[in-house]
């Protein structure tokens, strides 16, 4: 599984790249969203930072980045005033968001995999296609 920043002609590393799939994964389902949180915060508190110039040592880094990206997944996945809970696609748009907003600084490529999440996705409803990333996002994954 490869993903390519087309926009910076940039090769996402292998770390970044399961990291963003395991975020992808968790938020893909109301299931998932509890079973596999933890995995995709470990994996993003590996790879992201902080924002601003480095104050604290790895391991503190590491749980202070677990702690600002899991407040941001809590946010992302909360229901709307009507109660229903965000689609995959709006609840990885609100995680970046969230995690912005709390000063983490996302792995490469985590913005131009909300595009391209954002246009296959978009591409299934107005077609009609089988949802098939969530197949290979798994498969790749296992």
């Amino acid at each position: 599984f490869v993903l390519f920043d087309v926009g910076q002609f940039e090769r996402i590393g292998l770390a970044d790249t399961k990291a963003l799939l395991w975020t992808l994964a968790a938020l893909s389902t109301l299931e998932h969203r509890s079973t596999l949180k933890n995995v995709a915060i470990h994996h993003l508190a590996n790879t992201a930072g902080l924002k601003g110039p480095p104050t604290l040592n790895e391991k503190a880094q590491i749980k202070e980045l677990k702690h600002r990206l899991s407040d941001a997944f809590a946010e992302s996945i909360e229901p709307n005033a009507e109660g229903e809970h965000p689609d995959k696609r709006t609840a990885y748009m609100l995680f970046l968001r969230a995690a912005e907003k709390r000063g983490v600084d996302m792995p490469n490529g985590a913005f131009s995999v909300a595009k391209m999440i954002d246009g296959i996705v978009s591409q299934q409803e107005r077609y009609g296609l089988p949802a098939v990333v969530d197949v290979c996002i798994e498969d790749f994954l296992k």
